[in-house]
C-alpha cells in the first residue's frame, strides 16, 4: 500500500486519503472563522467546480512555488483579493491562485503585516497567476 506524510501533522497515512487532523482542522475553522456569506460561497457547487478548474489548470501544483522553479503540490484555491473585501470577485478565476498550505500561510502572514505588505503580495500573486496560467479560464 502506498503511503504519504501529512503536510500538517507529519502522520503517515494511506495515499489518497485525508488525514484526520485536516478533517478536524477544517471543521473547526468553518465553525469559528467563516461568516455565513462566505460559507455560502465556499459550500456552493459553483465554488467547488471553479476550484477544481483552477487546480487542474495549475496541474495541482503550487503556483507560487512553480514560479520559483520548485515542484510542490497545492491544496488551496486562494482568493488574492479576499471575499470579505470584494465579494463580487468570489467566482472570478483571475482572482484565484492555487497554492499549498505552507504558501497559503505565508501569504496570510504578509496580509497581516499591514496594507503595504498586503498590496505588494497581491501584486506579486496577480503577476505569478497571469504568468503561470496564461490569463483567463
Amino acid at each position: 500500500m502506498l503511503t504519504r506524510k501529512c503536510t500538517i501533522c507529519g502522520r503517515i497515512i494511506p495515499q489518497g486519503s485525508v488525514c484526520p487532523c485536516l478533517r478536524d482542522r477544517t471543521k473547526e475553522y468553518n465553525k469559528q472563522y467563516k461568516d455565513q456569506g462566505r460559507r455560502e460561497i465556499y459550500d456552493s457547487k459553483r465554488w467547488r467546480m471553479l476550484s477544481k478548474v483552477i487546480a487542474t489548470k495549475a496541474n495541482n501544483l503550487d503556483e507560487v512555488e512553480r514560479a520559483k522553479g520548485n515542484i510542490v503540490f497545492g491544496r488551496v484555491s486562494h482568493h488574492i483579493i479576499p471575499v470579505s473585501e470584494r465579494p463580487d470577485l468570489a467566482f472570478n478565476a483571475d482572482n484565484i491562485i492555487f497554492v499549498s498550505d505552507k504558501t497559503h500561510a505565508w501569504i496570510h502572514q504578509a496580509y497581516d503585516q499591514g496594507e503595504e505588505s498586503k498590496h505588494k503580495m497581491q501584486a506579486d500573486l496577480f503577476r505569478i497567476h497571469q504568468r503561470t496560467l496564461g490569463g483567463d479560464i
